[in-house]
């Protein structure tokens, strides 16, 4: 069943999600996969760019004051931003 205007509604919406039923039928968010795409001009530059993005993560406000587990999964490309 499709969401309306990007509204859950059901426990069948949430196919992306780690949304688990908790109690009293309200859902739990248990896990958070963060997917940034960082775009840099010099490829052998992409190891650094790797460790900034996880140190950026680990140094994140929100993703250290909630309980679900966030994990990160980065692309690195090199080239032009549009």
């Amino acid at each position: 069943m499709p969401t309306k205007e990007r509204i859950v509604e059901y426990p069948e919406q949430y196919i992306y999600s780690s949304a688990n039923n908790y109690a009293d039928g309200k859902f739990l968010m248990t896990e958070i996969t963060l997917s940034p795409t960082l775009i840099i001009n010099d490829e052998t530059k992409m190891d650094c760019a790797l460790r900034i993005l996880e140190k950026s993560e680990k140094a994140c406000l929100i993703s250290n004051s909630i309980k679900a587990v966030v994990k990160l999964d980065p692309t690195v490309q090199v080239g032009v931003s549009v």
